[in-house]
């Protein structure tokens, strides 16, 4: 496989990962504790890599210029929570 290859699998995975995220969150039902814990129970590395891929999400949100009462609250929130991350949304691999 190459290179391209496995980027253009990775964003096909990445879209279908987000889908499916998008579905159990727009479910009535759906538990935020549950995911939590699921996160919680992982690896340590994949933790940090999730967490650098959620503060990723953050770091672009307090960039928006344009957004409405269905989000302003996230885009103003994740505004402050960039305040304390001067050197952006990388974290490190260990």
């Amino acid at each position: 496989m190459t290179e391209r290859d496995y980027q253009e699998e990775s964003n096909e995975q990445a879209r279908e990962v987000v889908g499916e995220f998008s579905n159990w969150v727009n479910g009535m039902g759906h538990n935020n504790n549950t995911f939590v814990h699921a996160v919680m129970s992982g690896h340590r590395t994949l933790q940090q890599q999730m967490f650098e891929v959620m503060l990723a999400c953050v770091a672009e949100w307090a960039k928006q210029d344009h957004y409405d009462a269905r989000n302003e609250f996230t885009i103003l929130k994740c505004r402050e929570i960039m305040e304390h991350f001067p050197g952006g949304a990388r974290t490190p691999f260990i």
